[in-house]
């Protein structure tokens, strides 16, 4: 169940990422925004457990950014 949530995860910051690129939604979408929320916590949890302490400094960093930029948007 661990890998399937690491899977998942990455699949929606991929998503999120892949949007953004070909501006398919705004980079100031709440959408994207909550992609990368959605992705990076479920990565936070994979991270922890598998042990990987840069991957979970990392995606604590993007969880963190994630959600002031979602609590900003109007």
């Amino acid at each position: 169940m661990t890998l399937f949530f690491g899977i998942l995860g990455l699949i929606l910051l991929l998503l999120a990422f892949v949007l953004d690129t070909f501006n398919v939604v705004s980079e100031k979408s709440r959408l994207l925004y909550g992609l990368n929320f959605v992705g990076s916590v479920l990565l936070v949890w994979y991270s922890y457990e598998i042990r990987s302490v840069p991957f979970f400094i990392l995606e604590s960093f993007w969880v963190c950014v994630s959600l002031i930029k979602m609590l900003k948007q109007k």
